[in-house]
């Protein structure tokens, strides 16, 4: 079962003002694990003018997702969140990334214009599912806009919520970063291999005494093809 599965069954609102289809899905690499559990999901959609995102992080502390000029966190424009635990208040927040790796000063700044729009939120005992909305282009000059590109893609989260929405956050406990093209025409299927064939050729040399010879060259094989047929020398 996927973490979107999940998220409806536990019911993560599905409609928003702009009426965006998530239709897109990527694993984001997990830090933590090279294996499959514990693993993030990253699902969006767009249309003419909005692109709406579901986070799926397993932690119950905040969670990100930036866009990034280069992959650092520097002049990242980020999408920061949690569910608070004794409201269960969705708190969704449009921030600014500044980081001076020289000084190791770190920023995770409100905009002036909150252009990240909630949508849904909740958690269970491991996850935290986010889902937000926001106009492709961007608004403001803290904000960068999606484009018809691979663009960098920072994601973190920790465990512990912060003490208010503008309260002190601590640093990630976990970060990674990737590539998405948000705004890719049709999303790129998974591979098809129902109908794989697997095909076994044995060749074999009779009566050929290899110990008079010092070197032993075997048939090289070339296949192209199903309709072209192998040449063997």
């Amino acid at each position: 079962m996927s973490l979107l599965t999940w998220g409806l069954l536990f019911g993560i609102g599905l409609n928003s003002a702009v009426g965006v289809e998530l239709s897109r899905r990527v694993i984001l690499p997990n830090p933590t694990t090279d294996t499959g559990a514990n693993s993030l999901e990253l699902c969006w959609g767009f249309n003419d003018t909005h692109v709406e995102v579901q986070l799926s992080y397993p932690t119950l502390g905040w969670l990100t997702m930036g866009l990034s000029p280069n992959g650092g966190m520097d002049q990242s424009d980020v999408l920061f969140g949690y569910v608070n635990d004794t409201t269960n208040e969705v708190v969704i927040q449009d921030r600014f990334l500044t980081a001076d790796m020289e000084s190791m000063k770190i920023v995770l700044s409100l905009d002036k214009v909150q252009n990240w729009q909630m949508v849904s939120g909740s958690k269970n005992d491991t996850y935290t599912v986010l889902r937000a909305v926001r106009k492709i282009k961007a608004c403001d000059n803290m904000d960068r806009s999606f484009t018809n590109l691979e663009q960098a893609v920072i994601y973190s989260y920790h465990s512990k919520l912060p003490d208010s929405p503008t309260g002190k956050i601590r640093k990630h406990s976990q970060r990674g970063q990737t590539t998405v093209n948000f705004l890719r025409a049709t999303p790129i299927p998974d591979p098809d291999i129902a109908n794989e064939i697997t095909k076994t050729l044995e060749f074999r040399i009779d009566n050929v005494n290899f110990r008079r010879h010092k070197t032993c060259e075997l048939p090289s094989i070339f296949f192209a093809s199903e309709t072209t047929p192998f040449l063997a020398n």
